[in-house]
């Protein structure tokens, strides 16, 4: 049996997930209680956007392996794909209180918290979350959203700026650096920041207007309207329906590597 959970986590990995089902339906038919066979299947039928399915398989691989803190992970991921963001919080903490420490449980454990508008905690998540990988752009991006919601827009500032150094492309970064710095009264600073934007390719059009209406706000009228008249026949503006989530695409494959452990 190890054998064929060895052939479908391959398969897994390598993005065939019709022949990986096929090996760990065949495993489970064998096997109906290894837990391993039904923790990855449910990580698969996840991935297949067949939540009902993958909580029940996850459920059944906890009830074997109750001490797997992989298993409450993928857990939170379900429940917070269907938008059940206490019940996702609550998968991540246990988790961790299960010793797993890894940037993604914290970086997924802070958006629920931002969803739930709890902020301060999901910027205690953030922080833990760059402990372990300090060059996550998309966790300072994250915590520079926070931050900005909490009105700390000088921190919001800085970790932005950590955001720009890390990630590619980074346009729509700067155009929301230029606009934090106008907000927090940096008028001249946000004007410096804005003229180094060569290429501004695509923005998104509710970012242009803030980014414009920031740098009036803080006394730079021309500079605004002249940003607008600059940038936009360079740009390829977003709409609503392409714009991003708060959450990442760099995050958001549940498994883009399988990092469970094999049992």
């Amino acid at each position: 049996m190890s054998d064929i959970l060895v052939r479908a986590t391959r398969f897994h990995e390598n993005g065939d997930l019709v022949r990986a089902d096929m090996l760990y339906r065949k495993l489970l038919a064998r096997a109906p209680r290894h837990a391993h066979a039904l923790h990855m299947r449910g990580v698969l039928r996840f991935q297949q956007g067949d939540y009902s399915l993958a909580e029940k398989l996850l459920l059944g691989s906890m009830k074997q392996r109750p001490d797997e803190p992989w298993v409450y992970y993928h857990l939170g991921e379900v429940r917070r794909a269907v938008g059940d963001y206490q019940d996702a919080e609550a998968h991540y903490q246990s988790a961790l209180a299960l010793g797993l420490r890894d940037v993604d449980v914290y970086f997924m454990l802070g958006n629920v918290q931002f969803e739930q508008s709890q902020l301060e905690a999901a910027v205690a998540s953030y922080s833990e979350a760059l402990k372990l990988a300090p060059e996550d752009g998309d966790v300072y991006l994250n915590l520079a959203n926070t931050l900005e919601s909490m009105q700390r827009i000088d921190e919001a500032i800085a970790q932005l700026r950590m955001a720009i150094h890390y990630l590619t492309p980074v346009t729509a970064l700067k155009l929301q650096l230029v606009r934090l710095l106008a907000k927090a009264g940096r008028g001249e600073d946000a004007v410096r920041e804005l003229a180094k934007l060569d290429d501004v390719g695509v923005i998104e059009n509710d970012q242009l207007l803030a980014t414009t209406g920031a740098l009036i706000n803080c006394g730079q009228l021309e500079v605004g309207k002249r940003s607008t008249r600059h940038m936009l026949p360079r740009a390829r503006v977003v709409t609503d329906d392409e714009r991003s989530i708060h959450m990442s695409a760099h995050h958001e494959s549940i498994i883009s590597q399988i990092r469970c452990p094999m049992g």
